[in-house]
């Protein structure tokens, strides 16, 4: 199970089929084998705190003129009924230019669903273009070269 996913299964205890959230799985040695499963037994919340990945689309307009694509957060933390888990937060990142972020007060959370990190949190960003310098340190070079030369 990934980290920052919330993955629902049903359990079945005592003949009653229950919803529950996988907390946490502990492996063998040779981590194929799970020997230990926590699950959180949703039947009686009504909402519940998880980490929902984010999952960019789109090409920003700011990647396509030369900048870079940062993603800052991979997971955001949402308030919701268990039924309204969403498996990722989708966040169309085609309208970032350069030099421009995306917060989290920029995201639209799904319906049923609260996001509850800080809204001035960055969530990616779009670099501009690193200006290449190039020659600067040949013509320092070439400058003491002849300035040694001279004396």
């Amino acid at each position: 199970m990934p980290h920052g996913e919330a993955f629902l299964i049903e359990a079945e205890l005592d003949g009653e089929t229950r919803v529950c959230l996988l907390k946490d799985i502990q492996f063998g040695w040779l981590g194929n084998n799970p020997i230990h499963i926590d699950l959180y037994d949703l039947s009686n919340v009504e909402e519940i705190e998880v980490e929902v990945p984010i999952e960019f689309v789109g090409t920003p307009a700011g990647v396509e003129a030369g900048g870079t694509f940062e993603p800052v957060m991979h997971t955001l933390t949402i308030k919701a009924p268990p039924a309204k888990i969403p498996e990722k937060i989708v966040v169309d990142v085609s309208g970032l230019g350069l030099g421009e972020a995306l917060h989290v007060r920029d995201i639209t959370p799904p319906e049923g669903c609260m996001i509850l990190d800080n809204p001035e949190e960055t969530v990616a960003v779009v670099y501009e273009p690193e200006e290449e310098v190039i020659g600067e340190e040949e013509t320092g070079a070439e400058e003491t070269g002849e300035t040694e030369a001279t004396s």
